[in-house]
């Protein structure tokens, strides 16, 4: 079971769609939070405008919701629909659509399983 869920901004409705394959979806939610940390240290040298708003606004200001509970082997496809259906990669956080970054890294991962 694979899961799609959303981060939304609540004070200004700005949107992050991802997914994850977790059990419980709500450790993304915490990996999220977690990796605020290296934000505020200076350690990630190329944060997210998720992780800039979440740091600057506080964590309380996002909420994280589960959208859908899908297969696996669909999980990709699902998330394409609902970061088009928010219109999160114009109108919010996500960075550019799952299949531009597919797109992006096919070539990398295909070289690691033949290489």
């Amino acid at each position: 079971m694979s899961y799609i869920y959303s981060i939304t901004n609540t004070e200004t409705g700005r949107i992050y769609i991802g997914m994850t394959n977790q059990v419980d979806p709500n450790i993304r939610w915490k990996q999220h939070k977690w990796s605020l940390t290296g934000v505020k240290n200076g350690v990630k040298k190329q944060p997210t405008d998720l992780q800039l708003d979440m740091v600057e606004l506080g964590i309380d200001k996002f909420s994280f919701n589960v959208i859908e509970e899908c297969n696996s082997s669909m999980v990709s496809d699902r998330e394409i629909h609902w970061i088009n259906e928010y219109n999160s990669h114009k109108n919010g956080y996500n960075m550019v659509t799952p299949r531009e970054r597919w797109d992006e890294y096919q070539p990398v991962n295909m070289c690691k399983l033949k290489c």
